[in-house]
């Protein structure tokens, strides 16, 4: 566990919380039933100190997002489901900032948008560009995040940053924003 958190050509931010899960695995693994009661209890005590102080990882915002951003371990690197859940969420509101910041899709010819609304629906031209615009930049990232978090996590003889590598511009823009968190 040491020499896989000390690397140096690795990002090791998104190995804390799995390598935690694998311990604590590890020691429920054990077979205990030819253990003497001391080493039962030694085995207890150390699986205690490993939720007590490296659980807490799970709660970082950096840590929770690194894990679930690795396309090694995605939600499956957590221990706790909640957790997982709470890290897509913490992503999708990263990914909605992002694709805020991207310029509008255009097209050869020309710009994407909609011609203006004219008679009875001219209202819809004043305050609900801006809300629609937002509306739109949180369900892309839902989307985004959901389909990325949805797929399973790659084997671990694969490039992380090539498996974030797809057709669609936004979704490479995003994946070459957020590379660096993996």
């Amino acid at each position: 566990m040491t020499r896989t958190l000390s690397g140096e050509n690795y990002v090791t931010a998104s190995l804390i919380i799995p390598l935690t899960k694998g311990l604590i695995r590890m020691l429920d693994d054990i077979d205990r039933s030819a253990l003497k009661y001391e080493v039962q209890e030694f085995l207890d005590n150390i699986k205690q100190s490993a939720i007590d102080r490296l659980l807490q990882y799970e709660q970082r915002s950096v840590a929770k997002g690194a894990t679930l951003m690795n396309p090694h371990f995605k939600k499956k690197g957590f221990v706790s489901e909640n957790r997982a859940e709470d890290a897509r969420i913490q992503i999708e509101a990263e990914v909605k900032t992002e694709v805020q910041r991207m310029p509008p899709p255009t097209q050869q010819g020309g710009n994407l948008t909609p011609a203006p609304y004219a008679g009875v629906l001219s209202y819809l031209n004043d305050q609900g560009e801006r809300h629609s615009t937002a509306s739109t930049c949180t369900v892309d990232a839902t989307i985004l995040v959901r389909q990325y978090v949805e797929v399973q996590p790659i084997n671990n003889q694969r490039d992380p940053i090539k498996s974030l590598q797809v057709e669609s511009d936004v979704v490479t823009d995003l994946a070459h924003s957020l590379q660096f968190r993996v």
